[in-house]
């Protein structure tokens, strides 16, 4: 993973918006037809958008996601890099409903768009950077969604949780596998993923709309440990994250010392929330220097509407 050098995600998670027309929705892709969106829900878009950079409701205008997925493809290209990346995540945005933006975010942080795929400490692997367990459990749990039903049917688990290949065939786990490397597969299981932590994390939080801000809280920290994360926030506790009892706690405040603390000063969950949220704030604006879409779309809606 790479997600400390490059960054973080963000997207709202308030609900998942499914497209009523998925030709609609691909024909704004390069190679397509035409563009989705109206201009009420554009000028709605960028009044929300300047209340807070880091919101980014689910139900944001087609046109929003057309235009990022247009301007990270010319970027991939320029670079000299295959933008089938873009065009897997776009698709997996709407076979899920989960918001484009968010996959192309998580993308970044973990293997820069597909620029570091293989990482030399672990065994992780893709764009998403699955360690071989992990990718085993989400194939079984959700390859019959995508097309890969027989893959999903050779995979068991063991009672504490642990994949295994039925047979013990070496050459199907290594097909299985390979499937990492594969850009719409990977996209696919990624998508899935999210909408399952999405309901996790709103339990964790009361049933309160789940942020990127929670999806990074998440991810850096592991659900198991976001879950007392969250249970101090809502409480209100003055205690100290970095000072609980629990040593996998103390070590994660310790790695990531900009969020644990101020200075030498070890901060509340709280606190700690809220550096997470100007961050993400922060890496929304770096992905939209790419497309410019805040200001160019914003202001060719105050255009329209004069």
């Amino acid at each position: 993973m790479i997600f400390k050098s490059f960054g973080l995600f963000a997207a709202l998670l308030s609900g998942f918006f499914f497209y009523p027309n998925i030709q609609q929705a691909y024909a704004g892709l390069p190679g397509g037809g035409g563009d989705a969106g109206t201009y009420v829900q554009e000028l709605s878009a960028c009044r929300m958008a300047e209340q807070s950079r880091a919101s980014i409701l689910l139900s944001d205008p087609d046109q929003r996601r057309l235009e990022l997925a247009r301007s990270f493809t010319r970027h991939l290209e320029a670079r000299g890099q295959d933008p089938a990346v873009i065009r897997a995540l776009y698709r997996a945005s709407v076979k899920s409903g989960v918001d484009f933006e968010l996959l192309l975010l998580k993308a970044i942080m973990e293997s820069d768009l597909g620029r570091a795929t293989v990482a030399q400490e672990s065994s992780a692997r893709g764009v998403f950077q699955y360690i071989e367990p992990t990718w085993l459990t989400l194939i079984n749990r959700y390859g019959s969604q995508i097309g890969y039903a027989h893959y999903a049917h050779a995979i068991s688990l063991t009672k504490s949780g642990i994949p295994y290949i039925k047979g013990r065939n070496t050459y199907l786990k290594a097909e299985i596998l390979a499937l990492r490397h594969d850009p719409e597969a990977s996209a696919l299981i990624k998508a899935y993923q999210i909408l399952e932590e999405t309901e996790v994390i709103k339990a964790f939080k009361g049933g309160e709309a789940v942020t990127a801000t929670d999806h990074y809280i998440a991810h850096m920290l592991g659900l198991s440990l976001a879950k007392e994360f969250y249970d101090l926030q809502k409480t209100g506790s003055i205690l100290a994250v970095a000072g609980l009892g629990r040593a996998d706690m103390r070590e994660a405040a310790k790695l990531n010392r900009p969020f644990f603390y101020d200075g030498k000063k070890p901060l509340t969950a709280s606190a700690s929330y809220r550096r997470f949220e100007r961050r993400v704030a922060k890496e929304m604006d770096n992905i939209r220097s790419v497309s410019n879409l805040k200001k160019q779309n914003c202001a060719q809606t105050r255009t329209a509407q004069r």
